[in-house]
């Protein structure tokens, strides 16, 4: 049953910092964060501070010791090289690699091809040209005059395609205003010569969008053109998109994209995650690694988020991604604003709620590490453990480790000291393609 017209719920929420929504994840270091055990001095009255914990294995830092018990307390010792840890680094081992390794490629076939447009839509040619420029979107015109369409010369071959559409915002997935069309439909043609002649057969059609990037799956045995049609647009506005992907996955097991990645998180990934370069997101990084495989690359982020947000929405998310293989979750900054216990506000239980919908549903979780911040986060490593703790109950593969690639690069934070800046938002794309690249299976 097809499930693309779903409304997902409107949420909003805001970090204690400025307003401003916050996120979580892990980088491409595939190592467990714990916390370095702490030696106690047992010197007399201003005893000096125990010596700083060993490191354990896939540690990332220790703490110094408390000070004698008898007397003023000693200085804190120095920070140890790393605390032991419980679980255990995150290992793509043979059986991860088993279940989760991407061996089915989905190869672009509309860049570069012959594309046909109404006369109301200006720029069309930006719809395949590979390039994710919000400078240069194209416009589909005005919709109370009726619908605009462009059309793409395929050709034969594929059986089957997945098209990806994004417009032109960086704003919160359930929002419209950076362009994306409240209504439209995706039609096929076996015979048409011009985008708008021959017979055409409809795929899909959407009434009700209020997200600003999607993907759909559809039949396309026998046929050559592909034609998308914007048939409303959200207050009046133009529907302003940068790129109309259509991946071959004629080969997909389920008939959709093994190597296809949603994004799901705060603001930190609402940031990070958008595909405003194509020579460094996510998928373009994937791609220079592998270059049998183009990835269908969302992102399903939104400021302020809490998992107990997540969780309110994750159903309807999965209703309006069907064909999306890997949902990698990037939540906890919030969660753990102002230093909270993780076991206390049941982060853990939060965690596997969302984990376990997303393998009931037929996708593959993928958690990363939350973020190093300099303020109001000391205890991201114990919410970091805990994520490694249900990574490896469930047998996921591993995510990137933001936090330890945060700690050594504190200046890839902005000035709230929690948010990354430009260079450590392009570290987050980097960071998710170098723990996503054990996944393709392609050598």
């Amino acid at each position: 049953m097809r499930l693309p017209e779903v409304r997902p719920l409107k949420l909003t929420g805001f970090s204690p910092l400025l307003g401003v929504s916050l996120a979580f994840a892990t980088a491409g270091g595939v190592q467990a964060c714990a916390m370095g055990s702490d030696d106690t001095s047992t010197s007399g009255s201003g005893g000096s501070g125990g010596t700083g914990g060993t490191r354990g294995s896939g540690g990332s830092i220790g703490f110094g010791g408390t000070g004698g018990s008898a007397g003023a307390a000693g200085a804190s010792g120095a920070g140890g090289a790393g605390g032991s840890n419980e679980v255990g680094p995150c290992e793509n081992t043979a059986a991860v690699l088993a279940e989760h390794g991407i061996t089915e490629a989905s190869p672009i076939v509309s860049k570069q091809k012959n594309l046909v447009a109404s006369a109301g839509v200006e720029n069309a040619e930006a719809l395949v040209d590979g390039e994710y420029r919000t400078s240069q979107p194209a416009l589909f015109g005005n919709l109370e005059a009726g619908p605009e369409w462009v059309a793409i010369d395929v050709g034969v071959g594929p059986s089957r395609l997945a098209l990806l559409w994004t417009d032109t915002g960086s704003s919160e997935y359930t929002s419209l205003s950076g362009g994306a069309p409240q209504g439209y439909r995706i039609e096929t043609s076996p015979d048409s010569s011009d985008g708008e002649d021959g017979e055409w057969v409809p795929a899909l059609e959407v009434t009700d969008n209020t997200v600003r990037n999607r993907a759909h799956s559809f039949g396309f045995d026998a046929m050559r053109w592909v034609r998308f049609t914007a048939t409303a647009s959200s207050e009046g506005r133009t529907v302003k998109l940068i790129e109309l992907e259509l991946h071959d996955i004629s080969t997909a097991t389920g008939d959709r994209p093994q190597d296809g990645w949603l994004f799901f998180g705060d603001s930190i990934h609402q940031a990070a995650m958008n595909r405003t370069s194509s020579a460094e997101s996510f998928a373009s990084l994937v791609t220079a690694q592998h270059p049998a495989f183009e990835t269908v690359m969302l992102n399903a982020s939104i400021g302020g988020e809490h998992l107990s947000d997540a969780i309110a929405r994750l159903d309807e998310l999965l209703a309006l991604n069907p064909d999306i293989e890997h949902v990698a979750i990037a939540y906890g900054t919030n969660d753990s604003w102002s230093n909270k216990d993780p076991e206390e506000i049941g982060f853990r239980d939060e965690l596997v709620e969302v984990v376990e919908t997303i393998l009931d549903a037929g996708h593959t979780p993928v958690i990363a590490h939350i973020p190093y911040a300099l303020v109001a986060h000391d205890t991201l490593p114990e919410f970091n453990s805990v994520i490694d703790d249900v990574a490896l109950e469930y047998g996921l593969p591993c995510g990137p480790d933001l936090y330890s690639h945060f700690l050594e690069h504190p200046e890839e934070l902005g000035s709230d000291g929690v948010h990354p800046n430009s260079r450590g938002n392009a570290s987050i794309q980097r960071l998710w393609a170098s723990a996503a690249a054990p996944l393709y299976l392609d050598q």
